[in-house]
């Protein structure tokens, strides 16, 4: 029997990053400025990070690889139940009539924060709790935004060495998010 951690408050965000270069391409492409999706879980003591890159909102309509669904609304509907939740449920509190090729972005966002927060919680990183994260995308999927966290992971000859801190092992600097946050929702 475990100890539930009530699922407190959530607080999504929709981020745009610009990039300092714009890179040009034989093809014609450019590089374009880099939504984020951020979502915090908190059970009021500690709170856990996840973001993803929302496709529906990167590639214009018929690009291959878009989601055809409105990646933002659905992160809203599923982050607005779960306030009350047991975060120890992890990937369970997220419903299957959602699970598709359209919603990865958003099933990894929420659960990258679900695990960090029960990481937290419970003093352990990441890598050993139960669950379908393999370690080896702890850090190259969640902290894309590696200039907006406090903490920088080490990569040493083309290799992230995860920390054995509780939860992802990294602390995002909230203020700089908030700077590039275009809009914000949260729910208690």
């Amino acid at each position: 029997m475990h100890t539930p951690i009530t699922i407190r408050e959530i607080t999504i965000r929709h981020c745009k990053l610009i990039p300092r270069f714009r890179g040009k391409y034989t093809g014609g492409g450019v590089d374009v400025d880099l939504d984020n999706l951020f979502v915090s879980i908190s059970d009021g003591h500690n709170t856990g990070y996840g973001e993803g890159n929302p496709t529906s909102i990167l590639y214009p309509p018929g690009h291959i690889g878009r989601s055809s669904i409105d990646e933002w609304q659905t992160l809203l509907d599923i982050c607005r139940k779960l306030p009350g939740q047991d975060a120890c449920r992890l990937g369970h509190l997220i419903p299957d009539e959602i699970r598709c090729n359209d919603t990865n972005t958003i099933i990894d966002t929420v659960d990258f924060a679900l695990h960090d927060l029960v990481g937290r919680h419970g003093g352990l990183p990441v890598a050993v709790l139960p669950g379908d994260i393999p370690c080896e995308q702890v850090y190259m999927e969640v902290y894309g935004m590696k200039s907006f966290i406090t903490d920088p992971y080490e990569i040493r000859d083309g290799k992230i060495f995860i920390r054995q801190a509780p939860g992802l092992g990294v602390t995002p600097d909230m203020d700089a998010i908030d700077k590039i946050t275009l809009k914000k929702e949260t729910f208690r």
